[in-house]
């Protein structure tokens, strides 16, 4: 029996034993019932064997995580993230009842909700990290039931609020501080009942927005919009793997004969392929697959097709999430040229090096969060573009954006806009420093009091962009009242233990005063000589009531 050439690796068994299709490259065989398939659809995404051959092979499919490196990435950063943002939440919610204004409250409150979005991002990637891990390499056989699930639809929906109360959050603090640098000048009133309603509110607002936009593709009344395809029961293999709208149109167009040109429900479509089944089927079985089964990491369908019914809504977040990363950046630009302006003014014509150290140091901490938002932002949405308009496809990039680019600022963040994590850390590094130097040498460093508390301290006293200080209106008020030194005149004029510059807005002096430690026994006369200030060393170092009012910036 001849065949015509053309015949041959067709894809098509004419000879009916397959020997017409043997050693052909342009296809690939499926485990079950040995049907063809062509080359291109092997490891695409899409399951066309019934046995799913094509997708969970050797070359493709074997985990949710597919890359080694990203499953220790997702372990480092899921870790780092919950253990440096539960330090934030739990500083600060101490520190609420003592906010003396407002505006400090709103700040604080801000600060609270960017760690809760980046919690939220931690917990995502180790729950991921853990599913993958129980799943393994069975996990392609496995995905049907995955992607259908609700676990998966509801890790997409932590990922998604807790970027999104992120990103809301620093906008509407980097817009609260702008208002505040450019409002110095006046004085600050106490905190009320209408200012702490403001507050929530603002806080409210931002809540119900993220979490809006992250269960609106949940919602049954829109699930011509968000649903992806349809998961059937092994017993109907004219419908393998996911098939979509598309795939559901021509089989029934094939049944049932021409139909019109026009955008047809799910609800239709369930109800006429019931329809094409007899009784011996015992129904048809199937479960839907949501708007985050887009994958195994159940992330935030970002990457959208000309074709996709969910583009418009997709590009809309985008669109609004740019906009918020545009904000940030030109109200920290701004806030930068203010303070400079007003340190060249302030110091023009003296040796004052204490405001332009403060003025670099916020500086360079605005340029660290610029950078930050940048590097996550700006790549991943010119990605979606590029996928959008189909020139390239970045499906298999959704595990290197949702475990490395989008949730990297969740470990960031901490470090940038709240100073306790960095003060613990640096604690923690001096001390494993103390432990090599004696292992080696056998000798202890110098002690210099309590550094953990001297950090903190010093932290807390500063005025830096990252953190807004807390304190009652009793204290501020003390403080300000306290005389720059307090000596002993019992002593001959030698300082109290611990010396304090008492400097309204949290200004240091330049001068490195050692702070004893209380439980330490009485400092050694030599010892005395060397932390001694003399007066007419504070008189220089001292900052005059009016220039403390013309430079402070509030946080």
């Amino acid at each position: 029996h001849c065949l015509p050439y053309s015949n041959v690796c067709d894809l098509v068994d004419d000879c009916g034993d397959g020997s017409d299709e043997v050693d052909c490259t342009n296809h690939f065989k499926c485990a079950y019932n040995a049907s063809l398939i062509p080359i291109t659809r092997k490891c695409d995404g899409n399951i066309d064997c019934l046995d799913m051959s094509d997708e969970c092979n050797e070359q493709c499919g074997a985990r949710i995580i597919q890359s080694l490196s990203l499953r220790v990435l997702a372990w480092i950063v899921g870790l780092l993230s919950v253990l440096f943002n539960l330090i934030i939440i739990f500083q600060n919610v101490g520190d609420l009842g003592k906010c003396a204004t407002s505006t400090l409250l709103l700040n604080r409150l801000l600060i609270l909700l960017i760690s809760t979005g980046d919690l939220l991002v931690g917990v995502y990637l180790l729950v991921i990290s853990v599913v993958d891990t129980r799943q393994g390499n069975d996990y392609c056989h496995q995905q049907q039931v995955w992607l259908t699930s609700q676990s998966c639809s509801l890790l997409g929906v932590f990922s998604t609020i807790g970027s999104q109360f992120s990103l809301f959050a620093m906008t509407a603090l980097s817009v609260i501080r702008l208002f505040a640098i450019k409002n110095s000048m006046k004085m600050a009133s106490g905190i009320s009942k209408l200012g702490i309603l403001k507050s929530v509110g603002v806080i409210v607002v931002l809540v119900l927005l993220s979490t809006a936009i992250a269960t609106l593709p949940l919602k049954a009344s829109f699930e011509d919009f968000f649903v992806n395809g349809l998961f059937y029961n092994s017993s109907i293999p004219l419908f393998s793997g996911f098939p979509g709208k598309p795939k559901h149109l021509k089989v029934l167009e094939a049944y049932y004969g021409r139909m019109k040109k026009q955008p047809i429900k799910w609800e239709l479509i369930v109800n006429m392929v019931k329809e094409m089944f007899t009784d011996f089927y015992t129904g048809v079985q199937f479960k839907k697959v949501g708007f985050y089964g887009n994958d195994g990491v159940c992330l935030f369908k970002y990457f959208v097709k000309p074709d996709d019914p969910q583009k418009l809504y997709v590009w809309i977040i985008l669109s609004v999430n740019f906009t918020c990363f545009m904000v940030i950046t030109m109200s920290y630009i701004i806030i930068s040229w203010i303070s400079m302006k007003s340190s060249r003014a302030v110091s023009k014509g003296s040796s004052n090096s204490m405001v332009k150290d403060r003025n670099n140091q916020m500086n360079r901490k605005i340029s660290m969060i610029i950078m930050t938002d940048f590097c996550c932002w700006i790549p991943f949405i010119l990605t979606c573009a590029l996928h959008t308009l189909e020139v390239a496809d970045a499906t298999a990039w959704y595990g290197l954006f949702s475990i490395v680019v989008l949730p990297i600022n969740s470990v960031i963040n901490p470090l940038l806009y709240d100073s306790t994590v960095s003060a613990v850390i640096l604690w923690i590094f001096n001390k494993l420093k103390s432990l090599v130097v004696w292992l080696v040498t056998g000798k202890k460093l110098a002690r210099n009091s309590n550094t953990m508390s001297r950090t903190l301290t010093s932290v807390d006293g500063t005025n830096r962009v990252g953190v807004a200080r807390c304190q009652s209106k009793t204290q501020s008020q003390t403080q300000s009242k306290t005389p720059s030194v307090k000596r002993d005149e019992s002593a001959g004029g030698i300082p109290k233990k611990n010396p304090l510059v008492a400097l309204k807005s949290g200004e240091r002096t330049s001068r490195n005063v050692k702070i004893t430690d209380i439980k330490e026994t009485e400092i050694k006369e030599t010892d005395i000589k060397e932390t001694e200030i003399k007066e007419t060393d504070i008189k220089e170092t001292e900052i005059k009531e009016t220039d403390i009012k013309e430079t402070e910036i509030k946080e």
